[in-house]
């Protein structure tokens, strides 16, 4: 892919921007800052896929095998090409293991995991004839996570897994998909999770301390990661996973 040869498509996985789950919008307006020769198409995008990506998510798994190219089909429509697909919608349901339903568990697998699984499957002919790339967003919750959160590490642990098997696979048609695990960026998904504890400011003054660098990540730290992974500067790089977490995983504790 050459960002200075062409307009660059991207396709973001945004089904769940209702109830403030809205990480994808953020990573794409982010996204529009860097490459403001798309900003135009953006706000086509956005809207588009707000109105398709809703509805089609709560198809299930069983009915994005239909509704999956749909959407594939109305980015080629809107944009004429496909050269980036960004897997970032994201379930989480913070429940201790005994207080977790089943049925809550396969939502959780069903949007973060299968999501990734049916949409990649779905865009891959499209971006295989731009020799595109595919980042999963993922979670620094794969490795090593804390209480209640059973359904969501597990669904970013296989995130992971998918990554590195979709990357073997999809070599041969000049396809990259790599991993962006993400730490603690400060969202409205955040907050929520902040919202929720006795003392929402106690919480985030103790979370903070986790993070050597001294604050919570921003959505635009993850897209520019994520625009660099899908340039002709990572064409080497596939099959890996990168971490930005402001070096919370790289600390052992702190008193």
């Amino acid at each position: 892919m050459r960002l200075a040869e062409s307009m660059v498509n991207v396709l973001y996985c945004v089904w769940l921007l209702a109830r403030r789950k809205n990480i994808g919008l953020l990573f794409t307006a982010s996204l529009a800052v860097n490459w403001l020769w798309t900003l135009l198409m953006g706000a086509l995008w956005i809207g588009s896929f707000y109105l398709y990506g809703i509805g089609v998510t709560r198809m299930g798994a069983a009915g994005g095998t239909i509704g999956w190219p749909i959407l594939v089909s109305v980015s080629i429509g809107v944009g004429g090409r496909l050269d980036l697909l960004v897997n970032c919608a994201a379930r989480q349901i913070i429940k201790k293991l005994e207080d977790l339903e089943p049925d809550e568990w396969d939502l959780v697998l069903d949007v973060n995991l299968n999501g990734a699984y049916l949409t990649s499957r779905a865009a891959l002919p499209r971006l295989a004839g731009q020799h595109g790339a595919i980042v999963n967003i993922c979670s620094v919750h794969a490795r090593a996570t804390i209480e209640g959160f059973t359904s969501y590490a597990a669904s970013k642990a296989g995130i992971i897994a998918l990554t590195r098997a979709f990357a073997i696979e999809c070599a041969p048609s000049g396809v990259r998909v790599n991993a962006l695990s993400p730490g603690t960026i400060d969202t409205p998904l955040l907050h929520a999770y902040f919202e929720s504890c006795p003392d929402p400011k106690v919480a985030r003054q103790e979370f903070l301390k986790f993070h050597p660098i001294g604050r919570f990540g921003t959505p635009r730290d993850v897209a520019e990661m994520v625009a660099f992974l899908g340039c002709s500067q990572a064409g080497f790089i596939t099959g890996t996973e990168i971490i930005v977490d402001g070096g919370m995983t790289a600390l052992l504790f702190r008193q």
